[in-house]
């Protein structure tokens, strides 16, 4: 049981034309060019995995930095966003911001039209607890074939990624 920790473009038909026009290169992996382990990568994927209400900045410099003795988490944070925007500039994806902090929350406003799995995951089983039927019943295999295995099941030892693959099995076992 997992989610398959994908992030795909919300409008295929851009998309298509945009391979078709060479603007995106076919069989070509984007790659923000670190391990699956670097502060950056996982910046980015805590700011996926809370892409719908953002996450304090509070939360993620514990996430990021709970294990190691840092001066200035914050101006070591701002550092780590930098970096984060750097390498998504350096793929191609150009924006004129991609996190935003307001009110110590921080937030991917980046406008690059994202499908997160784990969020149509619980949307669908959201709709399932509303619904009846074959609706529900629908709602409730839609959510199931989407988790298949842990979410980001090739990272290990991250505190905050336990925790929140926890509360996702519950949500799956509750169904």
């Amino acid at each position: 049981m997992s989610l398959s920790n994908t992030a795909t473009p919300k409008y295929y038909g851009m998309f298509r034309d945009a391979v078709i026009r060479g603007e995106i290169p076919v069989c070509e992996e984007i790659s923000l060019g670190k391990v699956a382990g670097s502060k950056t990568i996982e910046l980015f994927q805590l700011l996926m995995v809370h892409i719908k209400d953002g996450i304090p900045k509070k939360e993620l410099m514990e996430a990021l930095y709970r294990l190691e003795a840092v001066e200035n988490e914050n101006r070591s944070m701002n550092n780590l966003i930098y970096r984060l925007k750097q390498q998504l500039k350096d793929v191609g994806i150009e924006q004129e911001e991609y996190i935003s902090i307001d009110d110590g929350i921080c937030r991917w406003v980046c406008e690059l039209p994202l499908e997160v799995d784990l969020y149509v995951f619980k949307e669908r089983l959201s709709q399932a607890s509303h619904t009846e039927g074959e609706e529900k019943l629908n709602n409730l295999r839609s959510a199931f074939s989407l988790y298949k295995e842990e979410l980001l099941s090739n990272v290990h030892g991250k505190v905050w990624l336990l925790e929140e693959r926890d509360r996702l099995k519950e949500l799956y076992n509750s169904c």
